[in-house]
């Protein structure tokens, strides 16, 4: 079944279609509608010009002033606010006892290091007395 477009007649086919249909020609815009007589101008397309960095002098430094920061921790006084002394005193309580649990855990790694090291100076004693073993069983023999 032929597909059918809306508002065509029926009995044309799309070769005749397009044969009627005009082109447009080159001097003429697809807006036929318009009536307007303007003239056209021609433009000249500009580069857009080179950003160009400040000269570059040795030993100096830009002026760069950087606004105060903003003081929320102290009063327009100077006094320091409730917050600021809480935040202050439990920053430094949690460092006190962060110390404190890293000094317990290292006197616990500590201990574990000795004790690995004791083992390890006891198997070497049992290797060796084993060795000592082997070689008299072997010179015996």
């Amino acid at each position: 079944m032929a597909e059918q477009t809306p508002g065509a007649p029926d009995d044309v086919t799309d070769a005749e279609l397009v044969d009627e249909t005009p082109a447009p020609t080159p001097d003429h815009s697809d807006n036929s509608d318009d009536d307007s007589s303007e003239d056209v101008q021609d433009a000249e397309l500009v580069e857009p010009a080179a950003i160009v960095p400040a000269p570059f002098v040795p030993g100096s430094t830009p002026d760069l002033t950087l606004p105060p920061p903003p003081a929320f921790d102290y009063t327009d006084a100077g006094v320091p606010t409730l917050d600021y002394v809480r935040s202050k005193v439990e920053g430094r309580l949690g460092t006190a006892m962060g110390a404190e649990e890293l000094a317990r855990a290292a006197a616990k790694a500590d201990e574990v290091e000795k004790a690995r090291a004791e083992q390890e100076a006891e198997r070497a004693r049992l290797a060796a007395e084993k060795l000592a073993e082997i070689r008299r069983s072997l010179g015996q023999g």
